[in-house]
């Protein structure tokens, strides 16, 4: 890609998704910064705002959001943004910015919460997979309620792919 189409299209990306974009850097940056202070520890991940519910418990409230943009490795951050871009460009044309962050930021507190009250004192949690399943949730329902925007096999990929996705999180104990 020519550097000229490449500046075009991430203007362009900046411009037609931006609460996508700024999700996306904010996520980056403090990877690069969990990078920078040693890794993907529990002590640094804790350090840095993960989500234990005993703490939040106690009064740290702000872990709910926090963890929110921590992730527990490289592989772990790097298909949570693949699937923010590829899920939440479209999904904020179709919602619009600032329901687009409603639900993403609500999504991911509701999760937050649920972990709070329904998961283990002291297990430590991180990542953006709370949002991206209200994200998907997003899309479920426009699949029952638009259903004439889409063709009959993206109907049924669509809904496998948000099938399979809530499976993993049952089957795999890691993945909340």
């Amino acid at each position: 890609i020519p550097m000229s189409d490449f500046a075009y299209r991430f203007r362009h990306f900046m411009k037609s998704s931006p609460a996508t974009f700024w999700l996306l850097a904010m996520n980056t940056a403090v990877f690069l910064a969990t990078v920078a202070l040693g890794g993907f520890s529990v002590e640094i991940l804790d350090r840095l705002g993960g989500l234990v519910p005993a703490y939040v418990k106690q009064g740290e409230w702000w872990r709910i959001l926090t963890s929110m943009f921590l992730h527990g490795g490289v592989v772990h951050f790097l298909t949570n943004m693949l699937a923010m871009f590829w899920l939440g460009r479209p999904m904020e044309r179709i919602f619009g910015t600032k329901r687009f962050l409603v639900l993403y930021v609500g999504s991911g507190i509701a999760a937050g919460l649920a972990v709070t009250f329904l998961g283990s004192a002291w297990d430590l949690t991180v990542g953006a997979s709370g949002s991206l399943y209200g994200v998907m949730a997003g899309l479920f329902y426009l699949t029952l309620a638009r259903k004439t925007w889409f063709t009959a096999q993206s109907l049924r990929s669509i809904r496998m792919m948000i099938l399979i996705n809530f499976a993993i999180t049952f089957l795999f104990p890691a993945i909340s």
